[in-house]
C-alpha cells in the first residue's frame, strides 16, 4: 500500500497500525484515533494530547449513536496539532474547521454517513448489535482505522505544504 515515494500512503499505513494497537490496548474509538494521529505527528518531547477529553466521545458521543467517535477523536487530534490557544486566532480556528470538514466529507462519501448509529445499523444507546458483538467490534475497527488513515493523511498534506 505504501512506499518511500508515497509519504501519505506510508503515514496512512502507520496510522492504521497505531489505531489497531491502541484499540487492542482497550481504548475506544475516539481515544484510539486521537492517540494514533496525535502520536504520529507530535514533536519528540512535546506535550501529550489530553486523553481524558476524548472519554465521553465513544459510541457516537456518550453512546448516543451520534457522530462517530473515530471522527470526533480525529477532530480532537486536529485541534491538538493545529488548534488555537488565543480566541483571537481566527486563522487556526478556520484551519481546523476546514481540515475536519474535508475528512468528514470523505468519510461520509465512503461509508454513507458520519453517524455511529447509521454506520453500525442499530440503536447504540440501548440496542444490541443484530450481528453480535464480535461483528460490531470488527465494523468499528474498520471505521476507526479508516478515520485514523484519513486524518493522518490530511495532517501529512498540511505538513507537506510549502
Amino acid at each position: 500500500m505504501c512506499s518511500c515515494e508515497d509519504p501519505q500512503g506510508e503515514v496512512m499505513a502507520r496510522a492504521a497500525a497505531a489505531a489497531r494497537a491502541r484499540r487492542d490496548e482497550g481504548y475506544h474509538c475516539a481515544e484510539t484515533v486521537l492517540l494514533s494521529v496525535a502520536g504520529l505527528f507530535s514533536p519528540p518531547g512535546g506535550r501529550e494530547p489530553d486523553l481524558p477529553l476524548a472519554t465521553g466521545f465513544g459510541g457516537g458521543i456518550a453512546r448516543t449513536g451520534r457522530t462517530c467517535g473515530a471522527l470526533t477523536g480525529g477532530v480532537l487530534a486536529l485541534g491538538y496539532l493545529f488548534g488555537r490557544v488565543d480566541p483571537d486566532d481566527k486563522e487556526s480556528y478556520a484551519r481546523v474547521a476546514e481540515l475536519s470538514r474535508d475528512v468528514l466529507r470523505e468519510f461520509s462519501g465512503e461509508f454513507g454517513s458520519t453517524e455511529c448509529e447509521d454506520l453500525l445499523g442499530f440503536n447504540v444507546e440501548n440496542g444490541r448489535p443484530p450481528e453480535g458483538e464480535s461483528a460490531r467490534r470488527a465494523r468499528c475497527a474498520q471505521y476507526i482505522e479508516r478515520a485514523a488513515e484519513l486524518f493522518a493523511r490530511r495532517v501529512q498534506r498540511e505538513a507537506d505544504r510549502p
